[in-house]
């Protein structure tokens, strides 16, 4: 993964992390986002990142922001970094 995709990544995995505490979520909560936002930050700082384990939390995160009010917007950011990244989009 080149270091301008990884940027991406960790941009949006940050504004669905702000956007997790700055928002009353429903179905989740903030340390949930937490949980899984660390997990990627570790994931992104191997030599070699693991696109399988980055699709897998990342989808998660698309998949409790999306229904949140304002959450489509991160979602749709999420998945332009996975895109650019080449990470598998499921959700």
């Amino acid at each position: 993964m080149q270091p301008t995709h990884v940027k991406k990544v960790r941009e949006a995995i940050d504004a669905a992390q702000r956007f997790a505490h700055a928002t009353s979520l429903s179905g989740c909560d903030a340390d949930d986002i937490d949980e899984i936002c660390e997990a990627l930050q570790t994931e992104l700082k191997r030599p070699l990142p693991s696109t399988q384990a980055l699709a897998m939390y990342m989808n998660s995160l698309v998949t409790s922001l999306r229904p949140q009010h304002h959450g489509a917007q991160i979602a749709a950011e999420l998945h332009e970094a996975m895109s650019g990244a080449g990470i598998r989009i499921d959700a």
